[in-house]
């Protein structure tokens, strides 16, 4: 489902180089991906979603390859394929809680919508707690509501690759069980890929894989790279 192969990317003046000789995830695997603040995991994120480009190496999702893609392309791609939860939610401020969760559908026509849609959006918020904010904008809620608004809008196209920076980061404990577990539910029953960033080692019970960033993600720019990805994968969760 995510193929990626001799990959570097270096941000402009910084240090350091992000080198990944090989990265395999199968469809329907759930990986964890962590390790320390600063070493490249949601630059990971961004370079499979396509919203950042390698300097060298390819990048295949569902079979394409993203980073051959036009940036028209590339987001057609991301909004029809990928369901991303971003760390700082990235919600539309003027859209109440049930349109931001529909906003895949207003933006990319390519996208098969359908009356359903809406009752299936109103599922979903109900599911994560949010039936009575539905009419809400996204300032009017909390963080860990937010967070909960910006799930449901990354799982209502049914994407095959669904790709989490800090899920349940904002939400009390009660929450983060009980939503993280709906997510691995309806994954599995979508046969979806999952891939998490994540500084919480208490969920990586409930992940098949877990990838650790600190062993080895990125070198000083010039220096060779410590090996390569796969050997750098963690134990089975």
């Amino acid at each position: 489902m995510i193929q990626i192969e001799n990959l570097k990317f270096q941000y402009p003046r910084a240090e350091f180089m992000l080198r990944l000789p090989r990265l395999v995830v199968e469809a329907g695997q759930r990986v964890a991906i962590v390790g320390p603040s600063g070493c490249g995991k949601t630059t990971l994120l961004n370079l499979i979603s396509g919203i950042t480009l390698p300097l060298a190496g390819t990048v295949q999702v569902c079979g394409e390859e993203v980073s051959a893609m036009s940036d028209a392309s590339r987001r057609n791609f991301r909004i029809a394929k990928i369901g991303m939860v971003f760390q700082q939610f990235e919600l539309v401020e003027y859209l109440d809680v049930l349109n931001n969760i529909l906003l895949p559908f207003s933006i990319n026509s390519t996208l098969p919508g359908s009356s359903g849609m809406r009752c299936r959006a109103i599922e979903f918020a109900e599911a994560m707690g949010l039936k009575e904010k539905l009419t809400r904008r996204p300032a009017q809620l909390s963080q860990g509501e937010q967070q909960r608004v910006a799930i449901c809008r990354a799982l209502i196209t049914e994407p095959g690759v669904v790709l989490a920076d800090e899920p349940t980061g904002n939400l009390d404990p009660e929450n983060k069980r009980r939503i993280l577990d709906l997510i691995f539910q309806l994954a599995e029953k979508q046969n979806q890929t999952l891939v998490v960033v994540t500084h919480d080692m208490g969920i990586l019970s409930g992940f098949d894989r877990v990838v650790d960033f600190e062993k080895m993600r990125f070198s000083k720019a010039g220096e060779k790279s410590s090996g390569s990805v796969d050997s750098a994968v963690g134990d089975q969760a």
